[in-house]
């Protein structure tokens, strides 16, 4: 029974929200009045999270309530009210339509010092109230790790209730958070990470929700296999410029966007914005990069961020030791090639610039041998081949790098084709 009316509760707390923003965790419990939820329940350091405090409907004829926190963990920064014209007071309220206001409500000062934010009404006979949301709480994240807020409450009267989640370790009446501490507010994304040769992959590019007041970031490629072959943003119509649309749906556009010739000779392409004071921006892809498989090979796609303002941030992922970023396989180009003699089994190699690989190389036994790439001229139809002989059988080492052939040659023997 005790787990129906927490259910019956919590689902009365949530539709109570329905009109407001959606929350993605709630608390609330069998022997309380009360509901909290919140709009995140992982929280950047530094980062804030609104606490919506509602009751259910109930009849009392007083009643105290409100929430305990960790002060080390989180710090208050506002105590609003719902009633829109009077926000800086909390009210109730009733079933007739009548507005009562708390006679006593937690000062933030307080709160921070006390761990905890109350709401009192007094009263001497039973009032009738609907179900609704009071009250809003904002939390500022000041240390990293877990921590929980929660419930408690004391009224009296036809529904009454004496409750303390933390006192009396009900998990029901308590929400934990996670805090973070988020290196960069940027995350990519690739249409693929395994491209095949002379095929494109394209790099999204996206922030977080966050409050900066500049914002410069981007992305760091590998000029040996990627070639940067476009870049646009994402709004629609106008994707010849790169745009953030802030919290206030406005679009703003970036002072500075790398061109493609400055890409490709940097291996960077970035964006930025200036400001001078902090500007909200909801979460959002606002760049797509696309680049061109040049040469095959295994190569990383950083990202870098430098921003100022409430959540700004200083990252290389370059320099970390697990920096973000996305691991990319590139295909190699395939030729096929073959030797008129006792080797003339057709051969699969790879170019990369302007060297090549060969993949493999088989006797007229059909034994297979290493080989490596002395030198190949980029345009000629010429390829040189070193090894060493051993007993009259031509042996040939294993190239292991794209950079150069590093074997012991004992006697030069050429192959032309």
């Amino acid at each position: 029974m005790k787990t129906v009316k927490a259910l019956a509760s919590l689902m009365l707390c949530l539709a109570l929200l329905c009109g407001l923003s959606l929350p993605t965790a709630a608390a609330t419990g069998a022997n309380t009045n009360l509901c909290i939820l919140a709009d995140k329940e992982i929280v950047d350091k530094g980062d804030t999270v609104s606490i919506s405090v509602s009751v259910s409907a109930m009849t009392v004829s007083s009643f105290a309530g409100g929430i305990t926190f960790d002060p080390n963990a989180f710090e208050c920064v506002s105590i609003e009210g719902t009633r829109t014209e009077r926000p800086e007071r909390v009210y109730l309220l009733d079933s007739e339509d009548d507005w009562n206001t708390a006679s006593s409500v937690s000062m933030v000062i307080e709160a921070n010092r006390n761990g905890t934010v109350g709401f009192v009404w007094t009263g001497t006979s039973d009032t009738a109230y609907p179900g609704q949301t009071f009250a809003v709480v904002t939390f500022k994240a000041k240390a990293a790790g877990r921590t929980a807020i929660y419930l408690f409450e004391d009224s009296d009267g036809t529904d009454g209730k004496k409750f303390d989640a933390e006192l009396n370790g009900d998990e029901e009446g308590s929400l934990s958070f996670d805090v973070i501490v988020k290196k960069t507010n940027v995350t990519i994304s690739a249409s693929t990470q395994t491209p095949g040769y002379a095929e494109n992959v394209q790099i999204l590019v996206a922030v977080d929700s966050m409050t900066v007041s500049t914002f410069a970031a981007g992305i760091a490629f590998d000029l040996t296999h990627l070639e940067c072959v476009s870049i646009e943003g994402t709004r629609t119509g106008k994707t010849d410029r790169i745009y953030l649309q802030d919290s206030s749906e406005d679009w703003n556009v970036a002072g500075s966007v790398s061109t493609i010739s400055e890409a490709n000779s940097t291996g960077t392409v970035g964006f930025v914005w200036t400001g001078t004071s902090d500007t909200a921006y909801p979460s959002q892809t606002f760049a797509v990069v696309t680049f061109k498989v040049i040469s095959g090979g295994t190569s990383e796609v950083f990202l870098y961020e430098d921003s100022a303002g409430a959540n700004g941030k200083k990252y290389d992922a370059k320099l970390e030791d697990n920096g973000a970023g996305i691991h990319i396989v590139t295909a190699q180009r395939e030729i096929s090639v073959s030797f008129p003699d006792a080797t003339s089994a057709v051969v699969s190699i790879s170019k990369a610039k302007e060297q090549i690989i060969i993949a493999a190389l088989y006797d007229s036994n059909g034994r297979q041998l290493d080989v490596a790439i002395k030198e190949y001229e980029a345009g000629s139809t010429e390829l040189v081949l070193t090894g060493h002989v051993t007993n009259g059988i031509a042996a040939y080492c294993k190239i292991m790098t794209l950079d150069s052939a590093l074997c012991p040659v004992n006697e030069a023997l050429t192959y032309r084709r």
